[in-house]
Protein backbone atom coordinates (compact mmCIF):
# COMPACT_ATOMS: atom_id res chain seq x y z
CA UNK A 1 0.00 0.00 0.00
CA UNK A 2 1.21 3.61 -1.13
CA UNK A 3 1.46 6.13 1.45
CA UNK A 4 -0.45 9.59 1.03
CA UNK A 5 2.30 11.76 -0.17
CA UNK A 6 3.82 8.68 -3.08
CA UNK A 7 0.30 8.61 -4.16
CA UNK A 8 -0.16 12.37 -4.25
CA UNK A 9 3.40 12.83 -6.42
CA UNK A 10 2.40 10.61 -9.23
CA UNK A 11 -0.83 12.29 -9.73
CA UNK A 12 0.88 15.26 -9.95
CA UNK A 13 3.99 13.84 -12.17
CA UNK A 14 0.85 12.71 -14.02
CA UNK A 15 -0.61 15.84 -14.72
CA UNK A 16 -3.18 14.97 -12.50
CA UNK A 17 -3.09 18.78 -10.06
CA UNK A 18 -6.95 17.98 -9.30
CA UNK A 19 -6.59 14.31 -8.03
CA UNK A 20 -3.59 15.56 -6.14
CA UNK A 21 -5.42 18.15 -4.15
CA UNK A 22 -7.86 15.76 -3.46
CA UNK A 23 -5.51 13.78 -1.93
CA UNK A 24 -4.30 16.17 0.19
CA UNK A 25 -7.60 17.34 1.13
CA UNK A 26 -7.45 13.80 3.25
CA UNK A 27 -4.61 15.21 5.51
CA UNK A 28 -5.69 14.57 9.15
CA UNK A 29 -3.55 17.21 11.03
CA UNK A 30 -4.69 21.52 11.52
CA UNK A 31 -1.56 23.04 9.99
CA UNK A 32 -2.66 26.16 7.78
CA UNK A 33 -1.17 24.44 4.40
CA UNK A 34 -3.79 21.33 4.98
CA UNK A 35 -6.82 23.92 5.65
CA UNK A 36 -6.02 25.42 1.86
CA UNK A 37 -6.26 22.53 0.43
CA UNK A 38 -9.27 21.47 1.78
CA UNK A 39 -10.90 24.88 1.39
CA UNK A 40 -9.44 24.44 -2.59
CA UNK A 41 -10.78 21.03 -2.80
CA UNK A 42 -14.43 22.19 -1.49
CA UNK A 43 -13.92 25.62 -3.53
CA UNK A 44 -13.40 22.83 -6.58
CA UNK A 45 -16.46 20.90 -5.74
CA UNK A 46 -19.26 23.56 -5.08
CA UNK A 47 -18.27 26.37 -6.98
CA UNK A 48 -21.01 27.75 -6.95
CA UNK A 49 -21.49 28.10 -3.47
CA UNK A 50 -18.21 30.13 -3.26
CA UNK A 51 -19.75 32.17 -6.00
CA UNK A 52 -23.16 32.95 -3.50
CA UNK A 53 -20.39 34.15 -0.94
CA UNK A 54 -18.54 36.44 -3.94
CA UNK A 55 -15.56 34.18 -3.65
CA UNK A 56 -13.76 33.31 -6.42
CA UNK A 57 -13.75 29.79 -7.04
CA UNK A 58 -10.67 29.45 -9.49
CA UNK A 59 -8.80 31.82 -7.15
CA UNK A 60 -9.32 29.58 -4.03
CA UNK A 61 -8.07 26.21 -6.04
CA UNK A 62 -4.88 28.14 -7.93
CA UNK A 63 -4.15 29.11 -4.36
CA UNK A 64 -3.86 25.70 -2.97
CA UNK A 65 -2.39 24.19 -5.77
CA UNK A 66 0.30 26.57 -5.11
CA UNK A 67 0.86 26.03 -1.62
CA UNK A 68 0.52 21.94 -2.31
CA UNK A 69 3.47 22.82 -4.59
CA UNK A 70 5.43 24.62 -2.45
CA UNK A 71 5.05 22.73 0.64
CA UNK A 72 6.14 19.38 -1.14
CA UNK A 73 8.57 20.72 -3.30
CA UNK A 74 6.10 19.28 -6.46
CA UNK A 75 7.86 21.78 -9.28
CA UNK A 76 11.64 21.12 -8.47
CA UNK A 77 13.51 18.57 -9.93
CA UNK A 78 14.03 17.25 -6.58
CA UNK A 79 11.75 14.34 -5.40
CA UNK A 80 13.18 13.23 -2.78
CA UNK A 81 11.47 12.52 0.50
CA UNK A 82 11.23 15.48 3.25
CA UNK A 83 12.25 14.97 6.91
CA UNK A 84 9.27 16.09 7.84
CA UNK A 85 6.38 14.25 8.38
CA UNK A 86 3.40 14.29 5.95
CA UNK A 87 1.46 17.21 7.62
CA UNK A 88 3.52 18.87 10.52
CA UNK A 89 7.32 19.90 10.11
CA UNK A 90 9.96 19.12 12.33
CA UNK A 91 9.85 22.10 14.71
CA UNK A 92 13.19 23.45 16.15
CA UNK A 93 13.51 24.65 19.61
CA UNK A 94 15.40 27.98 19.96
CA UNK A 95 17.79 28.37 22.88
CA UNK A 96 16.48 29.84 25.44
CA UNK A 97 17.96 32.19 28.22
CA UNK A 98 20.35 30.78 30.37
CA UNK A 99 19.72 29.03 33.15
CA UNK A 100 19.01 31.39 36.08
CA UNK A 101 21.99 31.40 39.13
CA UNK A 102 21.59 29.29 42.10
CA UNK A 103 20.53 31.88 45.30
CA UNK A 104 23.31 32.70 46.83
CA UNK A 105 26.42 31.80 44.07
CA UNK A 106 28.73 33.92 43.71
CA UNK A 107 28.20 35.75 46.90
CA UNK A 108 31.66 36.72 48.59
CA UNK A 109 32.51 34.60 51.87
CA UNK A 110 32.19 36.89 54.09
CA UNK A 111 33.05 34.44 57.18
CA UNK A 112 36.16 35.49 60.15
CA UNK A 113 37.53 32.50 59.78
CA UNK A 114 39.21 33.26 56.42
CA UNK A 115 39.99 36.74 56.88
CA UNK A 116 43.77 36.76 56.72
CA UNK A 117 45.80 36.47 59.99
CA UNK A 118 46.92 39.32 62.63
CA UNK A 119 50.91 39.08 62.07
CA UNK A 120 51.48 41.16 65.26
CA UNK A 121 52.52 38.36 67.27
CA UNK A 122 52.91 40.57 70.30
CA UNK A 123 49.09 41.63 70.11
CA UNK A 124 48.14 37.69 70.21
CA UNK A 125 50.37 36.94 73.39
CA UNK A 126 49.40 40.09 75.16
CA UNK A 127 45.15 39.32 74.28
CA UNK A 128 45.37 35.95 75.00
CA UNK A 129 47.49 36.01 78.60
CA UNK A 130 44.49 38.87 79.54
CA UNK A 131 41.92 36.41 78.83
CA UNK A 132 43.51 33.98 80.97
CA UNK A 133 43.85 35.86 83.90
CA UNK A 134 40.30 36.70 83.50
CA UNK A 135 39.39 33.46 83.65
CA UNK A 136 41.72 32.08 86.35
CA UNK A 137 40.97 35.22 88.54
CA UNK A 138 36.94 34.40 88.12
CA UNK A 139 37.95 30.63 89.30
CA UNK A 140 39.72 31.97 91.91
CA UNK A 141 36.86 33.87 93.34
CA UNK A 142 34.48 31.08 92.75
CA UNK A 143 36.57 29.16 94.95
CA UNK A 144 37.14 31.70 97.94
CA UNK A 145 40.67 32.50 97.29
CA UNK A 146 42.95 35.62 96.43
CA UNK A 147 43.70 36.73 92.93
CA UNK A 148 47.05 38.39 93.57
CA UNK A 149 50.00 37.23 91.48
CA UNK A 150 52.22 35.86 94.12
CA UNK A 151 49.45 33.22 95.25
CA UNK A 152 48.51 32.76 91.73
CA UNK A 153 50.12 29.12 90.57
CA UNK A 154 49.54 29.92 87.05
CA UNK A 155 50.85 33.59 86.79
CA UNK A 156 53.61 33.57 84.56
CA UNK A 157 54.80 34.24 80.45
CA UNK A 158 52.16 33.94 78.10
CA UNK A 159 53.50 31.31 76.55
CA UNK A 160 52.98 28.80 80.20
CA UNK A 161 49.83 29.90 80.13
CA UNK A 162 48.61 29.51 76.40
CA UNK A 163 50.08 26.04 76.58
CA UNK A 164 47.96 24.89 80.21
CA UNK A 165 44.55 27.58 79.61
CA UNK A 166 42.61 24.66 78.22
CA UNK A 167 43.42 21.69 80.98
CA UNK A 168 42.96 24.43 83.75
CA UNK A 169 39.67 25.67 82.39
CA UNK A 170 38.70 21.81 82.61
CA UNK A 171 39.91 21.19 86.13
CA UNK A 172 40.67 24.78 87.39
CA UNK A 173 37.79 24.28 91.02
CA UNK A 174 40.36 21.00 91.34
CA UNK A 175 43.60 23.07 91.26
CA UNK A 176 42.68 26.31 93.97
CA UNK A 177 40.67 23.15 96.43
CA UNK A 178 42.65 22.40 99.16
CA UNK A 179 42.34 19.00 100.42
CA UNK A 180 40.91 18.76 103.71
CA UNK A 181 43.29 17.40 106.60
CA UNK A 182 42.74 13.63 107.34
CA UNK A 183 42.51 12.67 111.17
CA UNK A 184 43.63 9.30 111.15
CA UNK A 185 42.71 8.32 114.92
CA UNK A 186 38.76 9.45 114.22
CA UNK A 187 36.51 6.26 114.03
CA UNK A 188 34.51 6.50 111.01
CA UNK A 189 31.15 7.95 110.57
CA UNK A 190 28.73 4.99 110.16
CA UNK A 191 26.17 5.31 107.05
CA UNK A 192 22.75 6.21 108.15
CA UNK A 193 20.76 3.03 107.65
CA UNK A 194 18.11 3.46 104.73
CA UNK A 195 14.53 4.78 105.51
CA UNK A 196 12.29 1.54 105.34
CA UNK A 197 9.80 1.67 103.39
CA UNK A 198 6.54 3.03 104.44
CA UNK A 199 3.79 0.12 104.17
CA UNK A 200 1.63 -0.12 101.58
CA UNK A 201 -1.89 0.65 102.43
CA UNK A 202 -4.42 -2.27 102.22
CA UNK A 203 -7.13 -1.84 100.17
CA UNK A 204 -10.68 -1.89 101.66
CA UNK A 205 -12.62 -5.19 100.97
CA UNK A 206 -15.43 -4.76 99.02
CA UNK A 207 -19.19 -5.28 100.77
CA UNK A 208 -20.57 -8.23 99.93
CA UNK A 209 -23.13 -8.14 97.16
CA UNK A 210 -26.54 -8.19 97.79
CA UNK A 211 -28.19 -11.12 97.24
CA UNK A 212 -30.51 -11.73 94.17
CA UNK A 213 -33.83 -10.69 94.62
CA UNK A 214 -36.74 -13.70 94.55
CA UNK A 215 -37.79 -14.68 91.72
CA UNK A 216 -40.65 -13.14 90.33
CA UNK A 217 -43.90 -14.85 89.30
CA UNK A 218 -43.86 -15.53 85.81
CA UNK A 219 -45.90 -13.47 84.11
CA UNK A 220 -48.97 -14.96 81.96
CA UNK A 221 -48.23 -14.69 78.16
CA UNK A 222 -49.39 -16.26 74.95
CA UNK A 223 -46.74 -19.12 75.28
CA UNK A 224 -47.22 -20.20 78.93
CA UNK A 225 -50.58 -19.57 78.79
CA UNK A 226 -53.49 -22.59 78.57
CA UNK A 227 -55.48 -23.11 75.43
CA UNK A 228 -58.24 -22.15 77.67
CA UNK A 229 -56.98 -18.66 79.04
CA UNK A 230 -56.03 -17.75 75.49
CA UNK A 231 -59.19 -18.50 74.10
CA UNK A 232 -61.22 -16.58 77.01
CA UNK A 233 -58.88 -13.77 76.16
CA UNK A 234 -59.61 -13.94 72.64
CA UNK A 235 -63.50 -13.29 73.14
CA UNK A 236 -63.18 -10.80 75.18
CA UNK A 237 -60.27 -8.59 73.49
CA UNK A 238 -62.07 -9.00 69.81
CA UNK A 239 -60.40 -6.84 67.07
CA UNK A 240 -56.79 -7.95 68.77
CA UNK A 241 -54.13 -9.98 66.22
CA UNK A 242 -53.03 -11.47 68.87
CA UNK A 243 -53.29 -11.66 72.90
CA UNK A 244 -50.75 -9.83 74.76
CA UNK A 245 -49.38 -10.79 78.29
CA UNK A 246 -51.38 -7.46 79.29
CA UNK A 247 -54.37 -8.24 78.17
CA UNK A 248 -53.99 -12.40 79.90
CA UNK A 249 -53.13 -10.02 83.11
CA UNK A 250 -56.50 -7.93 82.76
CA UNK A 251 -58.79 -10.92 82.38
CA UNK A 252 -56.92 -12.20 85.18
CA UNK A 253 -57.29 -9.53 87.68
CA UNK A 254 -61.03 -9.46 86.41
CA UNK A 255 -61.60 -13.19 87.21
CA UNK A 256 -60.77 -12.42 91.30
CA UNK A 257 -63.64 -9.57 90.66
CA UNK A 258 -61.58 -6.43 90.68
CA UNK A 259 -63.44 -3.84 88.13
CA UNK A 260 -61.23 -2.32 84.97
CA UNK A 261 -60.63 0.82 84.63
CA UNK A 262 -62.76 2.40 82.52
CA UNK A 263 -60.95 3.77 79.18
CA UNK A 264 -59.08 7.22 79.00
CA UNK A 265 -61.28 9.58 76.60
CA UNK A 266 -59.48 12.87 77.43
CA UNK A 267 -57.96 13.34 74.54
CA UNK A 268 -60.02 15.99 72.63
CA UNK A 269 -60.66 13.18 69.38
CA UNK A 270 -62.55 11.04 72.16
CA UNK A 271 -65.39 13.64 72.14
CA UNK A 272 -68.94 13.26 71.79
CA UNK A 273 -69.34 9.66 70.19
CA UNK A 274 -67.62 8.09 73.45
CA UNK A 275 -68.34 9.86 76.24
CA UNK A 276 -71.91 9.39 76.84
CA UNK A 277 -71.91 5.28 76.41
CA UNK A 278 -68.67 5.32 78.07
CA UNK A 279 -70.68 7.08 81.54
CA UNK A 280 -73.37 4.46 80.90
CA UNK A 281 -71.26 1.25 81.06
CA UNK A 282 -69.62 3.12 84.18
CA UNK A 283 -72.93 3.18 85.85
CA UNK A 284 -74.11 0.04 84.90
CA UNK A 285 -70.69 -1.74 86.33
CA UNK A 286 -71.03 0.46 89.47
CA UNK A 287 -75.31 -0.65 90.13
CA UNK A 288 -73.42 -4.43 89.20
CA UNK A 289 -76.33 -4.49 86.56
CA UNK A 290 -74.96 -7.69 84.42
CA UNK A 291 -77.89 -8.45 82.32
CA UNK A 292 -77.92 -4.15 81.44
CA UNK A 293 -74.22 -4.68 80.32
CA UNK A 294 -75.00 -8.01 78.44
CA UNK A 295 -77.76 -6.13 76.52
CA UNK A 296 -76.04 -2.96 75.84
CA UNK A 297 -75.05 -2.68 72.26
CA UNK A 298 -71.83 -1.26 70.41
CA UNK A 299 -71.06 -0.95 67.03
CA UNK A 300 -67.53 -1.76 67.42
CA UNK A 301 -66.69 0.02 63.43
CA UNK A 302 -63.46 2.00 65.06
CA UNK A 303 -61.02 2.39 68.20
CA UNK A 304 -63.24 4.27 71.01
CA UNK A 305 -65.73 1.35 70.20
CA UNK A 306 -63.60 -1.28 70.75
CA UNK A 307 -62.13 -0.45 73.93
CA UNK A 308 -65.24 0.12 75.25
CA UNK A 309 -66.96 -3.39 74.03
CA UNK A 310 -63.55 -4.79 75.57
CA UNK A 311 -64.14 -2.67 78.89
CA UNK A 312 -67.98 -3.92 79.09
CA UNK A 313 -67.00 -7.90 78.90
CA UNK A 314 -64.13 -7.52 81.57
CA UNK A 315 -67.20 -5.83 84.04
CA UNK A 316 -69.17 -9.24 82.59
CA UNK A 317 -66.63 -10.93 84.16
CA UNK A 318 -65.74 -9.43 87.15
CA UNK A 319 -69.26 -9.28 88.33
CA UNK A 320 -69.79 -12.70 87.13
CA UNK A 321 -66.93 -13.78 89.69
CA UNK A 322 -68.14 -11.38 92.36
CA UNK A 323 -71.26 -13.02 92.35
CA UNK A 324 -69.66 -16.46 92.51
CA UNK A 325 -67.60 -15.55 95.67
Amino acid sequence: MKAKLTQLREAWAAGDQIGALRIASRFSDRSPETKAFQRGWDAHSNPDFYRQLRRDPEAIVADALAAMARKFRLNSSDHRQPTETDMTKKTTRLPGPPARARKGRGRKNTDVRTEAPTTDAEAIMAGLEADAVDVLSKIAASAGHETSETNMPYAGSAETITSDTAADWQHGREAFAEPAPVDATAEPTPEPAPAEAAPKPKRAKKAPAKKKAAAKAPVATAKNATPEQVAEARDVFTGSQRVTPKQLAALEAAKTGTLPEPPDFSAPSYTPPYTKPRQALIDLATAGDVDGLRAFALKTYDSGFVALDRYRKLCIVALTAQAAA
